[in-house]
């Protein structure tokens, strides 16, 4: 959205809807001529749209003609962009790994739903209590049933896939190549194709992964390198074995990665946000603007049984469980 967005979240209690139930947490694009003149309304719409496809699902309330809300499952420990930089995690294989699977899951999903993401980085992945990753922010999302294209140039140019440019139109590849230059971004510290002006770095991306040397060849860069096949149908995930060209590849093969465990959220993850309790915003920037006093419930028939939200998790994570007597 070209409006700026506040977060708040709640401490809820359950169904039926109301400030004071579990688990959500509200983005709010106050009123800004931009939003009209730049298509707000429209990505508003698709994210809410998507959003619902996606477990858990999300739920937007328009209020009026000033304000878009968006009700969704909280993710308390910020962005993943932010996390790395403040706690130094760049270079990290250990946490590349763990947050590449769980970006693998995401796009794994939406792929099933027809769905490209289209704005993979790491701004856009956020984690939840238990450090686990989230993909968020679909508002540049698109359904696209193969063998259809889209051809819109959209994204961040560092992480765009060459057809992209090209206008020759593009698929759910784009997405692959996208996770190949954010696993180089938290292993290397920064992108592959990174220049000092917007035409270099143009220039340097259009010429290819081919012509990148790394200062050493790893399993990681034979990943990276995998992912990011000029040739879209080339790319690793979109080769006999699917995903589990990603999951057999030597780079998680050697760390004994432990895919059905991660899926399950049985591994513990390599960085666990620091939080005081579910009011703790301390991973998200202050904003001026403040929450409203009176929300209208959601107008929308089909989801009046409120069973939208219950797949939400409270901000603070599941409850502990009673320890067994002795």
């Amino acid at each position: 959205m070209a409006s700026p967005v506040t977060v708040w979240s709640k401490s809820l209690k359950p169904m039926p809807l109301d400030l004071d139930s579990p688990g959500f947490s509200a983005t709010v694009a106050p009123p800004s001529p931009a939003l009209a003149a730049e298509g707000g309304p429209s990505h508003a719409g698709i994210e809410r749209s998507l959003g619902r496809l996606c477990p858990p699902p999300a739920a937007s309330s328009a209020l009026g003609n000033d304000h878009i809300y968006l009700l969704m499952e909280p993710a308390m420990g910020g962005d993943l962009f932010s996390a790395y930089r403040t706690h130094e995690l760049f270079g990290s294989q250990k946490h590349a790994l763990f947050y590449a699977a769980c970006i693998v899951r995401a796009l794994e999903h939406l792929h099933g739903l027809r769905v490209i993401y289209r704005d993979l980085k790491m701004e856009n992945v956020v984690l939840d209590v238990r450090g686990y990753g989230k993909l968020c922010d679909l508002g540049m999302a698109k359904m696209v049933v193969w063998p259809s294209r889209a051809y819109t140039i959209c994204g961040t140019l560092e992480y765009l896939a060459p057809e992209i440019l090209t206008g020759w139109g593009y698929s759910y590849p784009v997405d692959w190549w996208a996770l190949g230059i954010l696993v180089c971004e938290m292993v290397a510290g920064e992108t592959p194709f990174e220049a000092g002006s917007v035409s270099e770095v143009h220039r340097r991306l259009m010429a290819g992964m081919e012509k990148i040397k790394f200062e050493t060849e790893a399993p990681w860069t034979d990943l990276v390198r995998g992912l990011c096949q000029r040739i879209p149908e080339y790319r690793l995930p979109m080769q006999g074995l699917g995903i589990r060209e990603i999951e057999r590849h030597p780079w998680y093969l050697e760390a004994g990665f432990g895919w059905r465990r991660h899926a399950l959220q049985e591994v513990p993850a390599p960085h666990v946000p620091a939080l005081d309790g579910d009011a703790d915003l301390r991973h998200f920037d202050a904003s001026e603007h403040r929450p409203p006093l009176v929300v209208d419930p959601i107008r929308d028939n089909e989801w009046d049984n409120n069973e939208w939200a219950h797949d939400f998790e409270a901000p603070w994570g599941p409850l502990p469980q009673a320890a067994a007597p002795a």
